[in-house]
């Protein structure tokens, strides 16, 4: 039984995006936190009760994890066209076809690159090189491609502001910590103390609900105080004490379920806060491109977190 390709993972977490997108169009700037919070909360029952049905099906056929996508998304699919009215349409000449031409590709060149290597291909082989050449080398021609294109996807004034490009440079890093952690303590969990999976979703379930708790009481604080940036700070000063705690593990449930709370607090205090401060420093028309372009350096960095193991061994190479 072959484990689950990032890619098909990849494709599978993309819908949260609009999710965000909606939400950010609703509600001020001040308030987004809150709402976002708020949002990620109710993914806190899913975030529950997932690592344990996952579990489950691991035990059985780990295939069911994505069938069972399609009546969820069906009914997600009818209630956007019974309830969803749009004041206007979007033009098919406003849309950036060239640059997602380019986009589409060279992104999957990239991450097919990255899948293989070191897996199902040594790094050196022209199997891996070859797609990651052609995937970079396209993802700057995309870049290109958005300083002449009328209607961007990626506005380059979304890189050439300050806060804004913090923003997702620490977005990238938390996703990083964030999908390491998730890739981690399962195998901590049964390698080392010998659980069954289905026991290894329910040992996840402090880091899983801590950050959700963690992400409402974020984005409260800043919608009563308006500053994102202590509690930036303070996440990843607490992430980088609970990552350190994790080297002490051992068999006792006491320790490590109270590392992995600190860790889900200092991850989860980035979740509701990073996109509103993303934002801070950008037009309004720039919602949805900020947005997609914050969803897909999310995405980005749990790709890379996933790949720590094939990291190590190219290192080791």
């Amino acid at each position: 039984m072959r484990t689950p390709h990032i890619l098909e993972i990849y494709f599978l977490t993309r819908a949260d995006v609009l999710l965000d997108i909606v939400c950010c169009d609703l509600v001020p700037l001040r308030e987004r936190g809150k709402y976002l919070g708020l949002m990620f909360s109710w993914s806190g029952v899913a975030a529950g009760i997932g690592p344990v049905v996952g579990g489950a099906l691991a035990e059985t056929n780990w295939r069911w994890i994505f069938y069972m996508n399609i009546p969820i998304c069906g009914m997600a699919l009818l209630a956007i066209l019974l309830f969803m009215r749009l004041k206007k349409r979007t033009e098919l000449q406003e849309i950036d076809i060239l640059g997602n031409i380019i986009f589409i590709p060279s992104i999957l060149a990239v991450l097919l690159g990255l899948v293989m290597g070191g897996i199902e291909h040594p790094w050196s082989s022209w199997r891996v090189i070859l797609p990651l050449v052609l995937g970079f080398a396209g993802w700057i021609a995309f870049h290109v491609q958005q300083h002449f294109a009328k209607y961007p996807s990626v506005p380059e004034r979304l890189f050439s502001n300050r806060t804004s490009a913090t923003g997702f440079a620490l977005t990238f890093l938390s996703s990083i910590l964030v999908q390491a952690s998730g890739y981690f303590l399962p195998v901590f969990f049964q390698a080392v103390l010998g659980t069954t999976a289905v026991r290894s979703g329910v040992n996840f379930l402090p880091l899983a609900l801590g950050m959700l708790v963690f992400a409402v009481l974020a984005g409260v604080l800043m919608e009563k105080t308006g500053k994102y940036r202590p509690l930036h700070a303070v996440s990843f000063a607490i992430a980088a004490l609970g990552f350190g705690l994790l080297t002490l593990l051992d068999e006792s449930t006491a320790k490590w379920a109270i590392v992995q709370l600190i860790v889900g607090g200092g991850l989860g205090l980035t979740l509701s806060t990073l996109l509103p401060a993303i934002m801070a420093g950008l037009p309004e028309e720039d919602v949805a491109s900020s947005t997609a372009t914050y969803s897909f350096v999310r995405t980005f960095g749990y790709v890379w977190g996933g790949m720590c193991p094939n990291i190590r061994m190219l290192i080791a190479d």
